[in-house]
């Protein structure tokens, strides 16, 4: 339809555009008397008073509209509402995780068990182991997480669909609710559920909080009226934040030790991947990928897709080899800038058991996951002599300029550092004269060679470092095998 409005053009949203449009041009067309207009004229204020409400008008009809489309929505509730469609689940929250180092003083011989679920003490908050491990030394995940456990939240309703409050510290996927001694299963959709199924999902609401979702008979099971709902779930507290190095050094929990034997523990990284509710440009990102991988990991941009979406996971690069093996790293979500990101062991746990049911067959046992490394850079600065005064300024300029380029926002696993691009970095700046790098060494990771078994070790870089070297560990029957650049050195009896 043509538009009659000869006062003012689509393209006239603004107060002043508006009034221009007004005074300027229409009013001397239809009422060339009106040759006062100043401000106290009364037609003037009228004419002020127009432009001022079509203003707000067209900026409420922009702003509706700017809600309507997941790429330019800024309203949580109204990304809430447009990814529901497309059967997507927000992700709540997510724990810091560690490894933790336990050792036995002094070095013994028998086995001491460290089980699922050893609390540890930080100035952050307890962390929670979430694996068994045997010792006398070894490395193991840990989650900074809460279970709450036997829940009384209620009674069934027989509402289709009936909401159980999970509250704001819900951590992602961590839920199970039992009904008449029934346990539900959480699940990311109700699109696989049949009416018998006990299954649920989770959702996050325009609040931020978590609600778990029973079945409506026809997509997960309608559970019976008036049965106790019990639920078991974990809870984090993100106000805790990072556990710097060396923080998590005591235990919660008494563990029954020999005679003479005493534990200690500590974290030889700080810990990462913790995260609030999933933000509005995450949910941005990841709802579409969800639909282009429709759940199932079989081309590249697949894996890529899959576990770039995967709650935790900040970065990710897959490596397919010949035939059917691919090796995939992955780093944590950033928590501190220039920090240690290294991807515990509890997180690529998780990765792995996440990606074994999106594998199609014959896949699983070629697939293998590991922390992507982080590079140390020692830098020998010396400045221009007009700044030779302001040292402390330059090496901040060095430092803010090599984390540009090459800090986790900026940067990708697997990517190419080469020393001439660092020092052409440095020493163009107008402060650095030139500069003299010391050491540039990556942190070294194991890679099984034709299966997928991770290794549980702690590594450290000694200042002594100065060359490349590759080691083969081999186990055999009892014993490991260690060869240095393809020489054999020593055979490692097991503890």
């Amino acid at each position: 339809m043509n538009s009659t409005n000869n006062w003012v053009g689509y393209a006239d949203r603004s107060y002043q555009q508006i009034k221009n449009k007004l005074l300027n041009w229409r009013l001397p067309q239809t009422a060339p008397e009106l040759t006062d207009r100043s401000e106290n004229n009364p037609f003037i204020v009228l004419v002020d008073m127009f432009s001022g409400l079509t203003e707000m008008i067209n900026y409420a009809i922009d702003t509706s509209n700017k809600e309507r489309f997941l790429e330019t929505a800024q309203e949580f509730r109204s990304v809430v509402n447009l990814v529901k469609p497309l059967d997507y689940r927000i992700k709540s929250n997510l724990p810091e995780s560690v490894n933790l180092l336990f050792t036995v003083n002094p070095l013994s011989t028998q086995s001491i068990l460290i089980p699922t679920g050893t609390v540890c003490k930080s100035d952050n908050g307890n962390f929670s182991t979430t694996q068994d491990l045997i010792i006398p030394a070894g490395m193991v995940g840990a989650k900074q997480w809460e279970l709450q456990s036997g829940l009384l939240v209620g009674v069934t309703t027989g509402e289709l669909n009936q909401r159980i409050y999970l509250g704001n510290k819900y951590v992602h996927k961590s839920s199970e609710i039992t009904i008449d001694d029934q346990i539900y299963k959480e699940v990311d959709t109700f699109v696989y559920s049949g009416n018998q199924d006990y299954h649920y999902i989770v959702e996050v609401d325009e609040s931020r909080e978590s609600w778990a979702v029973l079945g409506d008979g026809i997509s997960g099971i309608l559970p019976i009226i008036n049965r106790v709902i019990y639920l078991s779930m974990y809870i984090t507290n993100q106000a805790n934040g990072v556990a710097p190095i060396n923080s998590i050094n005591s235990l919660v929990t008494l563990l029954p030790m020999p005679t003479g034997i005493t534990l200690s523990v500590t974290n030889p990284v700080q810990s990462s991947g913790g995260a609030p509710v999933e933000t509005i440009e995450q949910i941005r990102r990841n709802a579409p990928l969800s639909l282009r991988t429709l759940q199932r990991a079989v081309t590249y941009n697949d894996y890529l897709d899959l576990i770039s979406g995967f709650p935790g996971v900040g970065k990710v690069s897959v490596t397919p080899t010949c035939g059917s093996s691919t090796s995939i790293f992955i780093a944590p979500i950033s928590n501190q800038v220039g920090g240690n990101n290294i991807a515990s062991q509890s997180l690529i746990q998780d990765v792995e058991d996440f990606l074994i049911e999106k594998l199609v067959i014959g896949k699983a046992a070629n697939t293998a996951i590991f922390p992507a490394g982080t590079a140390l850079l020692n830098l020998e600065i010396t400045l221009t002599p007009a700044y030779r005064q302001d040292g402390l300024r330059a090496v901040e300029l060095a430092r803010t300029a090599l984390l540009d380029s090459y800090g986790y926002d900026n940067s990708k696993i697997n990517r190419g550092i080469r020393i001439s691009d660092i020092y052409a970095l440095v020493d163009n700046l107008k402060q650095v004269d030139f500069i003299n790098i010391e050491k540039l060494s990556l942190t070294p990771y194991p890679s099984p060679n034709y299966h997928n078994t991770q290794l549980n070790w702690y590594v450290e870089i000694q200042s002594t470092s100065i060359t490349k070297t590759s080691y083969t560990i081999t186990f055999a029957t009892s014993v490991f095998l260690i060869s240095r650049n393809g020489i054999f050195v020593a055979s490692v009896g097991i503890m």
